[in-house]
């Protein structure tokens, strides 16, 4: 009798076939890993862009001798030094206004959601995102 040495066909395809299936598993558990990488940066972003930005405002509300009673969820209204300072979120940029002027403290996506609400007189609660700061005037 002949030894026969080598794969028949039959064996290739099943060789082939299993290497396939577990390629197509790294592969697709690979994917899914650069994807949750590339969303926890982008969150991770858009917090790290944000914290200026409320440590902005809360030290505007501590300095205020008022917040304006008729300030909305949408907008802060406070005044300090005399001038009326408000801020706001616009097509997903934060705006300061300060008397006439007004300037843009983020981009565009950097701040997803802002929220006020008043608890107390010259109390504000800022939401943002996951973020709750509860912030008083000092006056």
């Amino acid at each position: 009798m002949k030894t026969r040495t080598g794969l028949t066909l039959i064996e290739l395809l099943v060789a082939i076939s299993l290497a396939a299936i577990l390629l197509t598993a790294v592969s697709s558990f690979f994917w899914r890993s650069v994807k949750s990488w590339e969303i926890i940066a982008v969150k991770y972003g858009r917090q790290q862009a944000s914290r200026p930005c409320l440590a902005r405002i809360e030290r505007d509300i501590r300095s205020a001798s008022q917040v304006i009673t008729s300030s909305t969820t949408e907008e802060v209204s406070l005044i300090s030094g005399g001038e009326v300072i408000s801020y706001r979120l616009i097509e997903q940029k934060l705006r300061r206004k300060k008397g006439a002027s007004s300037a843009y403290l983020s981009s565009e996506g950097e701040i997803g959601d802002l929220v006020f609400s008043y608890p107390s007189a010259g109390s504000v609660i800022i939401h943002s995102g996951k973020r709750v700061i509860y912030v008083s005037t000092r006056n």
